[in-house]
């Protein structure tokens, strides 16, 4: 017993997580002391399963967070969640994304291709997925129970009621899951979106920077059928009534004042074996960040060809900018933190733990079989990962499934290859050359660099030797010759004899067809593998839960949580201070005639005037543009609302600072630190830029 309470004690001394740290699901809230933390409205008032709370002014807004701000369905979410869709909206004559867009009237609002889900219930279902598991036989077996059980749960529920979405999530891995019953709202439409020269003030030189001065926040609307229920776009439509909307704060916040974040932050990775986090650091984010990168420079150079062009290219620049960067920063946190040795510190003293005397049910050969089923990934990871890469280019997927819809009509007789066309049209629409081919080329000529113990049979077969250019005008002629590049031969070939379309000539036909077998030779290895690196990892969480069960706070998956804590600045180096508030007068020093901070005329005559009115702020002498806080957040928690001590909005979440990237791995209070847009900047932008009064009204805010 001495030994197992030394070990205990080193666990806690040591330990890379911190009891401070916590994206909190809704079950777990009424275990928080919130009120000494500084949260001024009874718990019930926050989360009530039982009654309206603040919780039901939160949404899901495509991959991010929203919140209600009105009772005629106004959601406030950040500019780039909305960025694709004012984009997909926008012309060379009316171009919404670099002017902005103001709907002074409701028939005027843009519709999109967003949806936007509410939580209406959620239950325990562990009992339901979990049943037969033990008797599985193995790791395999398990998995694809668990996957049985839970698509019956989702069928079981469909049949009941039709009308609403449902998600079933592993809350502790392989122990506990929980049904998430959804309403979809499938009509939003835009309201309001700040001109790019303030929505991204600063672009990718400011992406994942602190101090930040952008308004990232756009307006949207939901809309729903007059009975109610959720619809598509029609002109019949009217405003969602939603059960509670948030109220807007603009008179100000102080440093150290509490404040908490409801959203639906993305995947973390805490408490995965130090090996997984090691393969990450390595081979997967170097490789994407590097491919992205590339990307990046031939999309910017296809970009000066034409505003269209730019266009076209904007949000995939974004997109892939943003991950890039994430990236970098996570593998320079990962560094300068060491996490894998501090985990791997951790996981010594667990292993100890488990060959104690004093500890029952032990897993004595956990971290030895942790270890020698990661090392069969380490010996194939560069491979694994360009495969699961070649799967974004949409002509190769294309003709890999065209090749494997045939195979399968031939073997097995099956002729439903509707799916299949309907597949390659898609792939073909989307399908553009000028990016895709030299994509191709360099994606090729990467794996030709590999270890040879790595390299990639298919490519070898047809492309060793040659260099970048060469790969690129080879597939040129590959795929001016191919079937696959005419959407009449692929509807042919699938409607014909299969053996003989299966016997097809041609290069790039011959090079899909060896690719499409190490496809499914990888397959063949990583599907067992993933299922062992589940089971290991609840093994793991087991353990990890005797170290230290009263601070484990499961990993997010996307569920609503909860993350509180306090207005704070921070020093990310040595000799730097950052303090946690940004002011219009940081625009004016950044400002510059081209490049990312260019802004807009009227904006630098109204800040030159200094035309501020009710939403400056006394102690800072300016607007508050921007603020710091020690909140526990991650990807998927942009957009959402940040609510100050009584529950009132007060900004709006859209990033973290550089040395915060590392969150979805690790949290600590020296670093971690998340950046909003202020409310009264917000105002300040729909007022003073925009003149819309309208909004300021129904947002609650003027009278």
């Amino acid at each position: 017993m001495k030994k197992l309470l030394l070990i205990f004690i080193a666990f806690v001394l040591f330990s890379s997580n911190t009891t401070d740290e916590g994206m909190f699901p809704l079950t777990e809230l009424s275990k928080l002391d919130l009120a000494k933390a500084g949260l001024k409205i009874p718990l019930n008032e926050l989360y009530n399963p039982n009654g309206t709370s603040l919780v039901d002014a939160v949404v899901r807004v495509g991959g991010c967070t929203g919140s209600f701000i009105s009772s005629e369905g106004l959601i406030i979410t950040n500019h780039h969640c909305g960025f694709s869709s004012v984009s997909s909206a926008s012309s060379a004559e009316h171009n919404y994304l670099r002017d902005g867009f103001y709907a002074v009237e409701k028939e005027k609002e843009i519709k999109t291709g967003l949806t936007s889900k509410i939580i209406d219930s959620y239950v325990d279902v562990s009992v339901q997925v979990l049943e037969g598991v033990n008797q599985a036989g193995n790791d395999i077996n398990r998995s694809a129970l668990i996957r049985s059980n839970t698509q019956k749960i989702i069928k079981n529920e469909q049949l009941k009621n039709a009308a609403l979405d449902y998600e079933v999530s592993e809350m502790f891995a392989g122990r506990t899951y929980t049904l998430f019953r959804y309403k979809t709202l499938k009509d939003i439409r835009i309201v309001y979106n700040p001109p790019l020269a303030i929505g991204e003030f600063g672009g990718e030189s400011d992406n994942w920077v602190w101090p930040r001065h952008n308004a990232d926040f756009c307006v949207l609307r939901a809309y729903v059928a007059p009975d109610g229920s959720s619809a598509t776009y029609s002109t019949s439509n009217i405003p969602f009534k939603p059960k509670k909307f948030l109220k807007v704060n603009a008179k100000g916040i102080k440093e150290n004042d509490f404040v908490f974040i409801l959203g639906f932050p993305g995947r973390t990775y805490r408490h995965v074996p130090s090996q997984f986090v090691e393969y990450q650091q390595q081979y997967l984010m170097p490789f994407i960040a590097d491919l992205y990168e590339w990307q990046i420079a031939k999309m910017l150079e296809l970009s000066k060809i034409s505003d269209s062009k730019q266009l076209y290219y904007a949000s995939k620049i974004k997109g892939l900018a943003n991950t890039s960067k994430n990236f970098r920063g996570k593998l320079q946190g990962l560094t300068r933190t060491h996490l894998v040795v501090k985990k791997k510190n951790d996981e010594k003293l667990m292993d100890e733990m488990l060959h104690t005397d004093d500890v029952r049910g032990t897993d004595k050969n956990l971290f030895k079989e942790i270890e020698e089923t990661y090392a069969m990934m380490f010996a194939r990871a560069s491979k694994n990962v360009w495969l699961q890469q070649v799967g974004n280019i949409s002509y190769l997927t294309a003709a890999c499934n065209n090749y494997l819809a045939l195979k399968k009509m031939y073997l097995i007789g099956d002729t439903a290859v509707k799916p299949f066309i309907e597949g390659a049209r898609m792939a073909l629409a989307n399908y553009n050359p000028e990016i895709e081919i030299p994509t191709m080329a360099h994606l090729i000529f990467m794996a030709l660099n590999f270890p040879s113990a790595q390299h990639v049979k298919s490519v070898d077969d047809y492309f060793i030797g040659l260099n970048e250019n060469a790969i690129e005008l080879k597939l040129k002629t590959m795929i001016k010759k191919s079937v696959f590049n005419d959407l009449e031969k692929v509807k042919l070939s699938l409607t014909k004899n299969s053996g003989k379309a299966l016997n097809t000539k041609g290069e790039l036909f011959d090079f899909v067809r060896a690719l499409v077998d190490d496809l499914r030779e990888n397959e063949k290895f990583v599907a067992p593998w993933q299922a062992k690196v589940a089971a290991l990892t609840t093994r793991y969480n087991a353990a990890e839960m005797l170290m230290n069960i009263t601070s484990y706070v499961p990993d997010a998956n996307s569920t609503l949580r909860l993350t509180y804590g306090y207005i704070k600045g921070y020093a990310p180096q040595d000799a730097v201070y950052h303090k946690p508030f940004t002011t219009l007068n940081g625009i004016i020093e950044k400002h510059t005639k081209e490049g990312d901070y260019v802004m807009p005329p009227l904006l630098k005559k109204i800040i030159d005037e200094k035309n501020y009115g009710e939403w400056m702020d006394k102690d800072l002498g300016d607007v508050c543009v921007g603020f710091l806080y020690n909140l526990d957040t991650t990807g998927g928690n942009s957009g959402s609302p940040v609510l100050d001590a009584y529950g009132d909005f007060i900004g709006i979440n859209f990033d973290r600072a550089y040395t915060a990237t590392i969150n979805d791995y690790a949290w600590n209070e020296n670093y971690s630190r998340s950046i909003g847009c202020d409310a009264r900047y917000i105002c300040f932008v729909l007022d003073k830029y925009a003149h819309a009064d309208g909004l300021l009204k129904e947002m609650g805010v003027r009278k």
